[in-house]
């Protein structure tokens, strides 16, 4: 039975994070979205919980409020600390410092942990606040075919009534997570990422309130004991906490892992029976390391993925959920760009180019996260030796620290997080973050004054034009177009002042008297000497 047809700018598939981010960054756009959830309520724990600079930086340029993200999450002094124990009460074998650039050296906003439910409840007010977005719960996407007049028309079943209706748009963004159904209708090909055969890792978890706040503070706590290793999460010390741990079906049957089951585990995660102990979900999963060839769909051009649509990583890293919210900004923009008339659609072809390498970047270091942390475990597991005589072996002793030493990177990642450069390989490594002035660089962050307020570099950059960021006396112009592009002038002394010496030290990588061309996502187009320079390269680059 078929209801009637409706229609959109953008048809967006999946209702989460992403699929949500990227209905309101449309809509900052001026673009009106239907978002498709094809749950009745949100699915499982919570989820992803690391939020990166990168992923906040961003938020701030869509002026998305974050304090109640920040107050619902982790607070600072709180998460300090990934901890290595034989229970929370045990014995600690050691820790990684988990503080992230609270000098704001690095970026304007300090990272935080948040649960995804959260993320998602701020996300949707924001994004249904605009009056450009339709958020409908039980409908599923189930096939599309495109006109003759490049229109998109989907067929949409809506669960609740078991009816069916068409729903056109000029694009499909399937955001539908690892397990989407929209790839294999479009198209696209999921493959293994890192070019060997697919090994899907097992994880079982348990979602848990318990008060454990008298206990020592920490974002992570990795437990290794009885020869095997659990992870406990703290999203709120007070009442939530999640515990997972890989599990091989083969040996450890699905149906074994119950809720008595998980409560013997938790409690000896924590090293003893918490008495408000209170099981609030129990979720079994999977993932494996997979990429798409391309975000866009070779049969329908319009019609492209984000988020773990488009790759699955190990959760090893909180590189997922930050890579979807990468992949949102770099797609929209683009979008607004050939809406505009700026460009020719071949533009959306560089999301792929563009989001591709960083994605396979993110996912190998979440492959070598996930097998440094298994060595680790190799180095404590020892049958028939306790944690306190480990810890009393001073051989024993520095393996250990040794291997905890060696996962430093896995907490500490600012060059893979805001490093990556555009048409270029990561050459550091994933600690190893430069301030660098290259074309396809994200801007780097400094401190700046503007009308009296201290502001980001960051902050120059609106979204919604490239952006000329000059030195003093560079030219009388405020803003110009090329080619019905629009460029707004960013001076040195007219619109901003440098705070301290950084700004000056961060351009004296190029020339003297050098402008920075930006794009309206905050990568840097190219290095020009004068307007005339800036005009041509802006032309070369969106013809290219």
């Amino acid at each position: 039975m078929s209801a009637d047809s409706s229609s959109t700018f953008a048809l967006v598939v999946g209702g989460g994070p992403i699929g949500i981010m990227m209905a309101f960054s449309l809509a900052r756009y001026g673009y009106r979205s239907i978002v498709l959830e094809r749950h009745a309520e949100r699915m499982g724990q919570p989820k992803a919980h690391f939020l990166n600079p990168r992923t906040l930086e961003i938020f701030r340029q869509l002026e998305l409020d974050i304090l109640p993200l920040r107050k619902a999450g982790l607070q600072p002094d709180e998460a300090n600390a990934v901890r290595f124990a034989s229970s929370m009460t045990g014995v600690e074998f050691g820790f990684i410092d988990f503080r992230q650039d609270e000098g704001q050296e690095r970026s304007p906003e300090i990272p935080f942990n948040v649960p995804q439910p959260q993320l998602e409840e701020v996300l949707l007010r924001a994004a249904l606040a605009t009056g450009k977005v339709e958020y409908r719960r039980m409908y599923e996407w189930k096939s599309c075919t495109e006109s003759a007049d490049g229109l998109i028309a989907s067929e949409v079943l809506c669960r609740k009534s078991e009816t069916t209706t068409i729903i056109r748009s000029k694009y499909l963004l399937a955001c539908d997570g690892a397990n989407s159904r929209a790839r294999e209708r479009l198209g696209i090909e999921f493959r293994p990422a890192l070019g060997s055969a697919e090994e899907v890792l097992h994880y079982a978890s348990v979602h848990f309130s318990a008060d454990l706040s008298h206990l020592k503070t920490g974002i992570l706590w990795f437990i290794l004991k009885h020869g095997r290793m659990g992870v406990l999460i703290a999203y709120d010390r007070t009442s939530s906490w999640v515990f997972f741990q890989p599990y091989d079906p083969e040996i450890t049957p699905k149906e074994t892992l119950t809720s008595e089951y998980f409560r013997g585990l938790v409690h000896e995660a924590i090293g003893y029976a918490p008495v408000d102990y209170r099981e609030l979900g129990i979720t079994i999963w999977s993932t494996s390391t997979r990429l798409v060839d391309n975000y866009r769909s070779p049969k329908i051009p319009n019609a492209i993925l984000a988020g773990d649509a488009a790759h699955s990583f190990p959760p090893t890293g909180g590189l997922g959920i930050n890579s979807g919210v990468g992949d949102v900004q770099n797609l929209v923009w683009k979008i607004y760009a050939i809406e505009q008339g700026w460009t020719a659609k071949d533009l959306l072809n560089s999301v792929s180019t563009e989001r591709r390498p960083v994605a396979l970047a993110n996912a190998r270091q979440s492959k070598i996260n996930e097998g440094k942390i298994f060595r680790l475990a190799s180095v404590v597991l020892k049958p028939e030796t306790t944690a306190e005589e480990l810890m009393a072996n001073p051989t024993s002793r520095r393996q250990i620290k040794s291997a905890i030493d060696e996962n430093w990177e896995h907490f500490q990642a600012p060059n893979l997080q805001i490093g990556y450069v555009y048409g270029r390989e990561f050459t550091r490594g994933p600690a190893d973050y430069q301030k660098e002035l290259v074309p396809g660089a994200r801007l780097a962050h400094h401190w700046l004054f503007s009308r009296g307020q201290r502001m980001s570099s960051l902050d120059l950059i609106q979204g919604l034009e490239f952006v000329l960021i000059t030195p003093s006396d560079f030219t009388d112009v405020e803003k110009f177009d090329v080619n019905g592009v629009p460029v707004l002038v960013q001076q040195r002394t007219r619109d901003f002042e440098a705070v301290d010496g950084s700004w000056d030290s961060f351009m004296s990588q190029a020339a003297p008297t050098s402008a920075i061309l930006v794009r309206p996502d905050h990568h840097i187009v190219d290095i020009v000497t004068s307007l005339e320079a800036a005009r041509l390269v802006l032309a070369n680059y969106i013809k290219s």
